[in-house]
């Protein structure tokens, strides 16, 4: 079972985010489909720093709390 949770109808959160391991960060703004990673112009960018893994978990956590459950 994988729980979803969607985002206020005015707000848009374009970047995509992966936490590995509470230490590996993946981010960016392309969509994980073929065509994103070969054929368009996106970005991302990884980090391997437990800090910066930490920010970015804290803050899912804030954003996943504060969401109703479908």
């Amino acid at each position: 079972t994988v729980k979803v949770k969607f985002d206020k109808k005015d707000t848009l959160l374009h970047s995509k985010v992966l936490i590995i391991d509470k230490s590996k960060v993946v981010l960016g703004s392309h969509n994980w489909t073929f065509n994103s990673f070969y054929n368009t112009n996106e970005l991302s960018i990884h980090f391997e720093q437990n800090e910066t893994a930490e920010i970015y978990n804290n803050r899912f956590l804030e954003l996943w709390n504060t969401l109703p459950s479908l």
